[in-house]
């Protein structure tokens, strides 16, 4: 099957393949993120808990929009790339 036929099939999943959650680097600074937020939300008031939760929420958005870009202009960059090669 060519790219283009998993494509459309659905069978691409370049999320899936993120070699960034295996880099040790990424591993020490997510753990270390999540014990601080741990640790932050124990001192915050059931109000302030809510309004992080809610924080936290448009932050997961803002991610994923960014992500989302950041594959459609890197496939476009690639395109423009490989049509230059091809002059």
């Amino acid at each position: 099957m060519d790219i283009l036929e998993e494509l459309f099939l659905g069978g691409l999943h370049p999320s899936e393949d993120l070699t960034v959650v295996s880099d040790k680097e990424y591993k020490e600074a997510t753990t270390r993120q999540s014990e601080l937020e741990q640790e932050f939300v124990k001192a915050l008031t059931p109000e302030q808990k809510k309004l992080f939760a809610e924080y936290s929420d448009e932050d997961c958005t803002i991610n994923y929009i960014t992500a989302k870009h950041n594959l459609i202009l890197g496939f476009r960059l690639d395109c423009k790339m490989m049509s230059e090669a091809l002059k």
